[in-house]
């Protein structure tokens, strides 16, 4: 075994303790600056005063920049209302603009079902809880997105209400509770009428979900969008959207399919045989609904078509079958006014397969 010992000159060994010396008065001199930061740190830890905490908070607010908004559980439903509102309505038709808007909701609960928090999304709008999970911000009302009604093109003193351009939005990481609505109508769902880049993700809808508006003029046509991560108990209204992609989500049933509908790790994701003939070429038609008079409808819809050739359906007068029941006389113009579009499903997907 071999030992290696180090010896150290005088010199040097002074010039190190000489250092050392340095060190520890440096250090000793952090500490002393520290113990008085640390002191006053604590004493500054003290709950400051009401009108200590205003003055503060005014002198040094929190600027994300005017198009920026946040909001907070004390403030009242009247006054968030108010601030959004303002910008949708400068939004709605703000399709080529550039305003973009971050609408922003800190954990809590917002609306009741006595107030319920009431908003409509348009263009170039970001609506988001700023939660750790879509749990912590509660939104007792609705967040919706309507048909775009304007002008018909051909057919002057009309109004042609589509959602095919309804792009650019989105909603995120929050709960809603679906209350309200100003109309019979829109108190049958939550409306969600966009078309493309307007995702849905981490959202819990409890309530009845409508991809479509069929509350307004017809075509009520929609083009498209994409949910993640989201949890819907109850069926979804897919109605008019050409094409939808659902990933890893929950939902309580899908209504119908258009074109492509994909579902990637869904619960609750419809049969995969939607409108495609039977082994005997006949087609079976899956359609259903929360509302009680609306699943109705459906039924009587289902029974004039069901089960028969493509060719048939094409060839079948549905309005015809329909008649004798007395529908529009029955039900008011909200009820009814969804029916011409499902049956144009029908007959698309009968014409397209016969």
């Amino acid at each position: 075994m071999s030992v290696v010992h180090s010896q150290v000159r005088p010199d040097r060994r002074r010039r190190r303790m000489g250092h050392r010396t340095r060190l520890g008065a440096l250090a000793a001199a952090a500490l002393a600056v520290l113990g008085a930061t640390i002191t006053a740190n604590a004493a500054s830890a003290q709950p400051l005063p009401e009108t200590a905490r205003a003055a503060v908070a005014a002198a040094s607010p929190t600027d994300l920049g005017p198009n920026v908004k946040v909001f907070d559980p004390s403030m009242p439903v009247a006054q968030i209302k108010q601030q959004v509102d303002a910008i949708t309505a400068q939004q709605l038709d703000d399709e080529m603009g550039t305003n973009r808007y971050a609408l922003l909701f800190k954990p809590g609960t917002y609306g009741s079902a006595a107030q319920p928090l009431e908003l409509q999304v348009g263009y170039y709008m970001d609506i988001a809880g700023v939660g750790k999970n879509p749990t912590d911000v509660t939104i007792n009302g609705r967040i919706d997105v309507f048909n775009r009604c304007l002008p018909h093109p051909t057919k002057p003193g009309q109004s042609y209400c589509v959602a095919l351009n309804n792009f650019w939005r989105s909603l995120s990481n929050l709960t809603i509770n679906v209350a309200g609505g100003t109309t019979e109508c829109r108190r049958t769902a939550m409306f969600w009428a966009a078309s493309q880049a307007s995702p849905m993700r981490r959202v819990n809808i409890n309530g009845p979900l409508s991809l479509m508006d069929y509350c307004t003029d017809q075509p009520q046509w929609a083009s498209g969008g994409y949910i993640a991560d989201s949890k819907v108990p109850a069926q979804v209204t897919n109605g008019s959207q050409q094409q939808y992609l659902v990933r890893n989500s929950t939902i309580g049933g899908w209504s119908n399919g258009v074109w492509n509908q994909v579902f990637s790790g869904v619960v609750g994701a419809p049969a995969t045989n939607f409108g495609v003939p039977q082994a005997d070429g006949r087609l079976h038609f899956l359609a259903d609904s929360n509302a009680a008079i609306t699943k109705g409808i459906v039924a009587l819809i289902l029974l004039a078509v069901q089960d028969r050739t493509p060719a048939e359906i094409v060839a079948l007068e549905i309005e015809a079958e329909l008649a004798r029941f007395a529908l529009r006389s029955q039900l008011s113009s909200n009820r009814t006014q969804g029916i011409p579009n499902m049956i144009a499903l029908i007959r698309d997907t009968a014409e397209r397969l016969a």
